[in-house]
């Protein structure tokens, strides 16, 4: 593992509060480590291979698409994890699944025609 020393510049990147605009604004939310974690993937997209930026099911995928797609991504991280009753309420509902309760989509449909 190669250890880079970073100038002032790209520290700078990483810890203090950017001048963003408001659809991007969720980026102060990261801390030196996830910037850092995101300029990383950021990284990966811009220098894949074309095929590499492929969907799971093989159909291709544009660079700009793969860029919106990661972007949104980390976004929807950060939302979720500053709102603390989005999460818990995520929490709750893995643990339902991990406990088995949960209903089926039949019984759903049957409940919502019954309204």
């Amino acid at each position: 593992m190669t250890v880079k020393t970073l100038s002032v510049r790209e520290a700078f990147v990483l810890v203090e509060e950017l001048d963003l605009p408001p659809e991007y604004a969720w980026f102060n939310e990261l801390d030196a480590e996830e910037r850092s974690e995101f300029f990383k993937g950021l990284l990966e997209i811009l220098t894949a291979r074309k095929e590499d930026l492929a969907l799971p099911d093989g159909r291709p995928r544009s660079r700009m698409a793969a860029l919106d797609e990661y972007i949104r991504g980390w976004q929807a991280t950060v939302e979720i994890e500053s709102g603390p009753e989005l999460l818990q309420a995520i929490q709750r509902g893995l643990d339902d699944a991990r406990h088995g309760r949960f209903v089926s989509q039949e019984e759903v449909e049957e409940f919502l025609r019954d309204l």
